[in-house]
């Protein structure tokens, strides 16, 4: 099996066939079909290349990387709006390697906090994906989440570029299929949080504000001296 990692910045196209979900909590998801990532700056895995230094991915039963389409297995995304730039070709359906969970799960680990994540998902039906951070859950998003009708299509109107951002950084991402056959995932493109100061730098860098502002109010209110001159 191999993944490969690219850099690279994309605007986000015009949608066809909007579904939007407003979600509870500290995830907010936005999903279209044709949708690209709304991140401005990120990092893609695709599932073609090397593994990324600082992203692992691990598999649970029979989820693995697959390719084109098996009648009762896995049907591959069908690209629009352009996300097959993502990939590096066309769009139309899938030509490349993609992850499919089958009836088990795959797990995105990242070595470093995440706060933005894209990802394309082909057939759209129940899927599952559940965001950790170390052990404890950020959120859970479904299928219902994605489209607001989700009929696991083949065609173009069932794969869906899906936008995620969360309030908490999350470092782990399950994928699975609860109950159905396989759920497919391609391009996912993702974003590490803010970096947030150490409580020591933040307290020293506190300090030194509050100096300025008082060595600014002193010089503010220092009394005029006039020189006598003859």
């Amino acid at each position: 099996m191999r993944y490969d990692l690219r850099k690279s910045i994309l605007p986000t196209c015009a949608v066809i066939g909007l579904a939007s979900a407003a979600h509870a909590g500290p995830l907010s998801v936005s999903a279209s079909v044709g949708a690209l990532p709304a991140i401005s700056d990120y990092d893609i895995l695709t599932f073609d290349g090397a593994v990324p230094p600082g992203v692992s991915l691990s598999f649970l039963g029979d989820a693995g990387i697959v390719s084109g389409s098996v009648v009762g297995s896995h049907a591959a995304p069908y690209f629009s709006g352009g996300q097959g730039l993502l990939e590096g070709g066309p769009d139309g359906p899938d030509s490349t390697p993609y992850l499919a969970t089958g009836t088990g799960s795959a797990t995105l680990k990242f070595a470093a906090p995440m706060s933005s994540l894209y990802w394309i998902q082909g057939s759209t039906d129940s899927q599952n994906v559940a965001l950790f951070s170390g052990a404890s859950l950020v959120g859970v998003i479904t299928g219902s989440d994605i489209a607001s009708a989700p009929s696991g299509s083949w065609g173009p109107e069932g794969t869906f570029g899906v936008n995620v951002t969360s309030s908490v950084p999350f470092t782990n991402v399950v994928f699975s299929s609860p109950g159905l056959v396989t759920s497919e995932i391609d391009a996912v493109a993702f974003s590490s949080a803010p970096a947030v100061p150490e409580p020591t730098s933040m307290a020293v860098l506190l300090a030194g504000l509050l100096g300025l502002a008082a060595v600014s109010s002193r010089a503010r209110h220092a009394p005029t001296r006039l020189r006598k001159t003859s």
